[in-house]
């Protein structure tokens, strides 16, 4: 590339940036196919989360990027191979995720067995937890509010997961400086505000995972009313005609 510099620069840097922009695609979700966007970010969670589950045991965030890349990687190839069935893809995923989006349903619940029993003994175990919920919401509720709140207004919804990373990477170590030394001042004890402090961030992971459950819970009693119903039943044949496309063709 020197030679190629020193004879013709405009070549040079075409080169440089041809090399630069495949080296960064390794490194990044490229998603090239712009007018079926919706339907390839869809289907990069849908199957990843699949195959997570399925496939590993421990598993970082890596893992969860190498399976995402794969799923686009698959789905391109199919474009180019069979662009009949691609098609037939991309349709029935557009339908599958706007009716989830019109019934308020998760996909991860379609297909899945669910009992009453199991989501009585979940709502009983969520009711006696509460208390500790509420510390960690007293606590935590602020900077997890104003992190959401930032992030909410980005378009790209790939790039949230990262941004909230780092935002709260940055953000929190902050919040709990301000809580040991509101704290300190109060009680006019350091090791009363450093304990509290502590407790304090411990209570946000409790925070975090009880309103995830509460959540994941909400939805799956809609779902359980409502999975058989003929909405419901369109839903999960829906599902099956997607997970066809990677498990049973072997793209």
């Amino acid at each position: 590339m020197l030679e190629t510099y020193k004879n013709n620069p405009n070549e040079a840097y075409l080169q440089f940036n041809n090399k630069a922009r495949t080296l960064f695609k390794t490194m990044v979700l490229d998603i090239e196919d712009t007018e079926n966007y919706e339907e390839y970010n869809f289907l990069r969670e849908m199957i990843r989360r699949i195959r997570i589950k399925n496939n590993y045991k421990k598993y970082n965030y890596y893992d969860e990027f190498k399976e995402e890349k794969r799923v686009i990687s698959e789905i391109d190839a199919l474009k180019v191979n069979d662009l009949e069935n691609f098609e037939n893809l991309m349709k029935t995923t557009k339908t599958y995720s706007e009716s989830l989006k019109k019934m308020n349903f998760k996909d991860r619940l379609v297909n899945r067995k669910i009992t009453a029993f199991g989501l009585v003994m979940k709502t009983l175990f969520l009711v006696f937890s509460s208390p500790f919920f509420l510390f960690g919401f007293t606590n935590n509720v602020i900077p997890c509010f104003l992190v959401n709140y930032l992030t909410d207004k980005i378009p790209d919804r790939v790039f949230v997961g990262s941004l909230r990373f780092v935002m709260g990477f940055l953000l929190m170590p902050l919040w709990y400086l301000g809580i040991g030394i509101t704290t300190s001042f109060i009680t006019h004890s350091f090791i009363i505000g450093l304990s509290y402090t502590i407790l304090a961030f411990l209570s946000l992971f409790v925070y975090y995972n009880y309103r995830i459950a509460t959540l994941k819970l909400w939805h799956s009693w809609r779902y359980f009313f409502k999975r058989k119903t003929e909405e419901g039943t369109r839903l999960k044949e829906l599902k099956s005609k997607i997970l066809s496309f990677f498990f049973e063709k072997n793209l």
